[in-house]
């Protein structure tokens, strides 16, 4: 039997090499030969993910039969149970139960409400548990959840990150009345930032039943390039109205306004975004363009300087400043940006674009 020291080795140099196969065999040879450790079997069922994520073939499967199952739940059925012979040793290991829940959503595996109420009792925080909640769309039936967390709200009336879970829950549910009244008991209870924004979150969820399909949709219209509605602008109003720390909001209805060239009232809303919403670098990105584009470089210039202090390693405000250089015939003064930017993010579509403008200047 050799140590876990020895096995850990061999295991990180493939991983390092990029040879996720041969990681794949090692920690099947290292458990076959007994190192039936967590730390092994946790890294093989992460090492399984990796290959159904990228596709890469898995020659042979140690821990369920594969003649069981069809040739596509293979892989997912082998992370299941390696997953599961981690909790066997850590009963108490909480990324892995939760790494592991999804895929037994998948799976439609009996064990998922013992699973996910152990994920409630060991998960003080909350976050684990919502991230799973959002999984649960597929699943038909949902009062064992219902009455899981509802035991949890009675026994810590008090507790906000508690509450905020069968909210969630009831979202997913599309019971906006039961999200409804679990909101408004947090918000009388907390005045946390972050716990704030939460909320508000929740509240558009709750009160626009397809707010994420809708928003997504925008975005795409938007980032493609496209016009959006009059409609569509009152609907971006009407969310910033009911959640105002937001900041996404704030950006694409920016941007909207900015698709229809009505640059004063997108600054006027990215303004208003940067004084009322959670702190964003794109959003002083933006508030730069737009200045920029109206003649304002000095202005533009110190609303990215401030972002670059509040944000030092945000890749689109570096990159925003070397394009306004650039642009200014100032490439050498751009260049500490792009460089910086580089070590942070060197495949960022913003340093392609830089990229793509200092080789047209060059040609020009």
């Amino acid at each position: 039997e050799q140590s876990l020291s020895t096995w850990y080795s061999l295991i990180n140099i493939y991983i390092a090499s990029g040879f996720i196969s041969k990681a794949i065999e090692a920690a099947q040879r290292a458990i076959e030969n007994g190192a039936t450790y967590e730390w092994i079997y946790a890294r093989y069922g992460y090492l399984l993910m990796q290959a159904e994520a990228r596709e890469i073939f898995v020659e042979e499967l140690l821990l369920i039969d594969p003649d069981e199952f069809d040739d596509e739940e293979q892989i997912v059925e082998e992370v299941i149970a390696a997953f599961e012979k981690v909790l066997e040793l850590n009963p108490n290991n909480i990324q892995v139960l939760h790494t592991q829940i999804p895929y037994i959503i998948e799976q439609f595996h009996d064990s998922l409400w013992e699973k996910f109420g152990r994920l409630v009792n060991l998960d003080t925080s909350g976050y684990l548990i919502r991230d799973v909640v959002e999984q649960l769309y597929e699943v038909e039936d949902l009062t064992p959840a219902f009455d899981v967390l509802i035991k949890q709200s009675e026994e810590n009336p008090n507790n906000v990150s508690v509450l905020l879970n069968p909210a969630h829950l009831a979202i997913v549910d599309d019971n906006s009345s039961l999200a409804e009244t679990y909101i408004e008991r947090c918000k009388q209870m907390t005045s946390e930032k972050s716990i704030d924004t939460e909320l508000q979150r929740l509240t558009l969820l709750a009160k626009y039943e397809d707010f994420d399909h809708h928003f997504a949709e925008l975005t795409t219209v938007i980032g493609a390039g496209r016009a959006v509605s009059q409609d569509d602008i009152d609907f971006l109003e009407e969310s910033i109205e009911v959640a105002p720390l937001f900041a996404n909001l704030y950006i694409t209805l920016a941007q909207a306004y900015l698709g229809w060239q009505d640059f004063d009232t997108a600054l006027e809303v990215l303004q208003e975004g940067n004084t009322k919403a959670d702190a964003s670098p794109e959003i002083l990105r933006l508030i730069a363009v737009v200045l920029w584009k109206k003649g304002k470089s000095e202005d533009a210039f110190t609303y990215l300087n401030q972002g670059v202090e509040q944000f030092p390693n945000d890749v689109g405000l570096l990159t925003q400043i070397a394009t306004f250089l650039i642009e200014n015939d100032q490439l050498d003064d751009a260049r500490p940006y792009i460089e910086r930017a580089e070590v942070i993010a060197p495949s960022h579509p913003y340093l392609w674009q830089i990229r793509k403008m200092i080789a047209s200047n060059m040609d020009d």
